[in-house]
């Protein structure tokens, strides 16, 4: 399978888009200027973003394919139900990480790689501007 640069920034477009537009969503920046709104929990904000970057990466992944489709609803089904993640940041990766076994499985490794290295930047730049855990000494 050869992709071309088009295709891959053109692959990158859809996770920043979806990144972006999640954030919007997410974070909801509208909040700052309304009296009685509690602010969002960040763990819960970064989850939305990964998960709306997740669905754009689905789509490339599924295509047209019903089984694949039907494939990522029982992934998706088990880990939600069958397993104790208790971060929901955590329960977003694990949708991202099964679009991108997915995309290796299916031999579209230009995509899986844009989507990991994409991912792995969000996270770093949540991580860098969440606060560090107190440290028990």
């Amino acid at each position: 399978m050869k992709v071309g640069v088009a295709e891959l920034w053109g692959m990158f477009l859809g996770l920043l888009g979806g990144a972006l537009l999640g954030s919007v969503v997410a974070f909801r920046p509208w909040r700052a200027l309304l009296a009685r709104t509690s602010p969002v929990r960040p763990e819960t904000a970064q989850a939305q973003v990964l998960t709306a970057m997740a669905g754009a990466m689905m789509v490339s992944v599924v295509g047209d394919s019903i089984a694949r489709a039907f494939g990522l609803v029982g992934l998706g089904a088990f880990i939600r139900f069958r397993s104790g993640i208790k971060d929901p940041r955590d329960a977003a990766v694990m949708f991202v990480m099964i679009g991108v076994g997915m995309a290796c499985g299916l031999g579209a490794f230009p995509l899986a790689v844009v989507a990991t290295v994409f991912t792995a930047a969000v996270l770093v730049i949540f991580d860098l501007a969440g606060k560090a855990p107190p440290r028990e000494e």
